[in-house]
């Protein structure tokens, strides 16, 4: 999809991405609903993306052995939907696979809370600094959707409280 937005121009053009691409929860509403997709896979710039697909190709792989692969699809689409439910309850206008981040780390603070056994200390507190650097972050940074990192994390846990309910 980035590369798609590269060839039509829109990666170039900041506009031309969201009013193409962007999860607009209005364009949305008006049945545009291919944008609750295209919205996850297209990045405004080249540091958005790379910053995405570092955090998903660190945080990502350990969960997925710990959970099997379609355990952990099924994180992957909590978050969307959490990120989904957050983003439509605001007029926000989104772009990126941060959702998708921050239910990777949402996962991960439930397992820090429920289940510290399962990292090392050094992961565990590369995680803390990671959840509170996220966290800052997601408040300083003008532009980055607070609704969308919100319900990413929060997709994210609540599927760990669901998974790990079931004596896993």
């Amino acid at each position: 999809m980035f590369l798609w937005t590269v060839v039509d121009g829109s990666q170039f053009r900041p506009f031309l991405l969201y009013e193409r691409y962007a999860f607009i929860p209005s364009a949305i509403a008006a049945g545009e609903w291919w944008r609750i997709f295209t919205a996850t896979f297209v990045h405004q710039g080249w540091m958005h993306i790379l910053f995405n697909l570092f955090w998903i190709y660190v945080f990502a792989p350990p969960l997925e052995r710990y959970l099997g692969k379609g355990a952990f699809l099924g994180l992957l689409v909590a978050g969307v939907a959490g990120t989904v439910f957050f983003l439509l309850s605001t007029s926000e206008a989104a772009v990126g696979a941060s959702g998708i981040d921050f239910a990777l780390l949402g996962y991960y603070v439930f397992l820090l809370r429920r289940k510290p056994y399962w990292l090392d200390a050094q992961s565990r507190s590369i995680l803390i600094a990671v959840a509170v650097l996220g966290a800052v972050m997601t408040l300083l940074v003008p532009g980055v959707s607070v609704a969308g990192h919100a319900g990413g994390f929060l997709g994210g846990f609540g599927y760990a409280a669901l998974w790990n309910r079931r004596g896993r």
